[in-house]
C-alpha cells in the first residue's frame, strides 16, 4: 500500500467518524481509541524504566579506573594508528 493510499484511507475514515450522528457511539469510539492509543505508550514507559534500572544495577560502578579523562584519551590515541589532533585549533585550519 502506498503512502498516498494510506493517507487517503485515513482521511476517508476520519470523514466517516465525523459524520456519525450518535453521541453514545462517538463516546464509545473515543473511549476505545483512548484506551488503545495510550495503552502502548504506558507499556513502553514502564519497559524503558525497568530496562534502565536493570542496566544501572548491572553496570553502575562496574567501570573501575583511576585515570583522568585526559589520560584515557592519551591511552586511546597511543593505541591508534591515527594522529591526535589538537581540538582547539580546528577552526584555524
Amino acid at each position: 500500500m502506498t503512502t498516498w493510499k494510506l493517507e487517503a484511507d485515513k482521511t476517508a475514515l476520519i470523514r466517516e467518524i465525523l459524520n456519525i450522528d450518535n453521541s453514545e457511539l462517538i463516546h464509545q469510539l473515543r473511549t476505545y481509541l483512548h484506551k488503545h492509543a495510550s495503552s502502548g505508550k504506558v507499556e513502553d514507559k514502564d519497559f524503558h524504566k525497568t530496562y534502565t534500572r536493570q542496566m544501572i544495577k548491572e553496570f553502575c560502578g562496574a567501570w573501575r579506573d583511576d585515570r583522568t579523562a585526559e589520560e584515557m584519551v592519551d591511552d586511546i590515541y597511543e593505541n591508534r594508528s591515527s594522529v591526535k589532533r589538537d581540538a582547539t585549533n580546528i577552526f584555524n585550519e
